[in-house]
């Protein structure tokens, strides 16, 4: 994420920090990146194994970006 140091959630579960290579199952996820003076990144997903790499760039600010 830019910034880096950012907490990882998926599906509301915390999973970890940025920069970080995290395994998910297959299926629909809510992944979310947060971090104290930043808009949160949250997307949903559908993942089918393999790796992908997010880039999760946050603007200033405490509205929410979904």
């Amino acid at each position: 994420s830019i910034p880096d140091g950012a907490d990882i959630f998926v599906d509301e579960e915390f999973a970890g920090n940025t920069p970080s290579a995290i395994k998910i199952s297959s299926g629909k996820h809510v992944i979310a990146v947060k971090k104290s003076g930043f808009q949160d990144w949250v997307r949903t997903m559908s993942f089918n194994g393999g790796s992908i790499t997010l880039n999760a760039e946050r603007v200033r600010g405490t509205a929410n970006v979904k």
